[in-house]
């Protein structure tokens, strides 16, 4: 599994800027998840595999193929939902994003909710 974690996301701690706010500004577009982790259901328990900064927008392609490879749902959890006290329980129910080995993706409604993200956004994941 490392080997393609590595492959497709780059080494576990990955940063895709040094400034998250300069990063954000020039995609202002994108879906970013900054100290993201990567959790999928290892034995039927949930598990993380990977943690670092993702942007779903740009990486998008990455992770469908890596569910594939996998044959696996993945799951993109906010920094919060998935360490400190829920390291070992990840709360897989406010994902951001999801895509499972088949390529069908999924928008969390966390993500819709708590953010207000816009539609224009939404779409552009959705539909790139």
């Amino acid at each position: 599994m490392e080997k393609l974690l590595l492959k497709y996301l780059g080494i576990s701690g990955r940063m895709i800027s040094a400034s998250k706010s300069m990063y954000r500004g020039a995609k202002p577009r994108n879906l970013i998840v900054f100290n993201g982790n990567l959790i999928t259901e290892i034995d039927g328990a949930p598990r993380k595999i990977w943690y670092g900064d993702i942007d779903i927008s740009a990486d998008r392609q990455s992770l469908i193929s890596l569910a594939n490879e996998l044959n696996s749902k993945i799951y993109v959890l906010t920094e919060s939902n998935a360490r400190f006290e829920n390291e070992a329980s990840p709360k897989i129910e406010n994902f951001i994003y999801s895509v499972d080995q088949d390529g069908n993706e999924m928008l969390g409604d966390f993500i819709k909710e708590y953010y207000s993200i816009s539609d224009e956004i939404i779409e552009n994941v959705e539909n790139n």
